[in-house]
């Protein structure tokens, strides 16, 4: 057996030179083009946000023009028409998830993301596919009451059964990785 001298260091310690540390500084400081996305992502929120309030403002002053209290306020359609709203606000959610996990996990930590549960980007992955499956059941939801084509409501409840499942399986195997 050869005596082991000796050994140089895995991973070499930062040189001292001016070069090394400006190369350094400037890369660890690349993490800032994040806020291109970040500021995006929350303006596409914002715009999806304001449009909703204002449709939601436009369907109400016209529901209250057109009540007639002697007959049934919300139609079929006016259900439909609401429940495309929040299914919208539901897709700001996303938007506005994103951009303030990307600015948490990139930039600064924030308390709102601790609060909503988004430490890493596993965490950002599940409150995701948790938004998506409920705008998944709006969806559907929508499809329900409107009942036009059974056929057609039972083929779209299947494949969304599926999206559903291979989502949950998704959720379940990257929590069963973790631990």
């Amino acid at each position: 057996m050869d005596k082991i001298s000796s050994q140089e260091p895995a991973c070499r310690l930062p040189s001292k030179s001016k070069f090394i540390s400006f190369t350094t500084k400037l890369i660890e400081n690349t993490h800032y083009v994040v806020l291109l996305a970040v500021l995006a992502v929350l303006a596409i929120s914002m715009t999806i946000f304001i449009f909703g309030a204002i449709e939601s403002a436009i369907k109400i002053k016209n529901l209250l023009k057109q009540a007639d209290l002697s007959s049934h306020v919300l139609t079929i359609t006016l259900v439909v028409d609401f429940l495309e709203i929040i299914s919208d606000m539901l897709k700001a959610v996303i938007f506005y998830l994103v951009g303030m996990a990307f600015y948490s996990l990139f930039i600064q930590p924030l308390s709102i993301c601790m609060t909503l549960g988004v430490r890493s980007l596993r965490d950002l992955e599940a409150q995701l596919v948790n938004v998506i499956i409920v705008i998944l059941a709006v969806e559907f939801l929508e499809h329900f009451i409107l009942w036009k084509r059974p056929d057609e409501v039972l083929k779209f409840a299947i494949s969304l059964g599926v999206v559903v499942l291979a989502l949950v399986l998704f959720r379940y195997l990257g929590l069963r990785k973790d631990h």
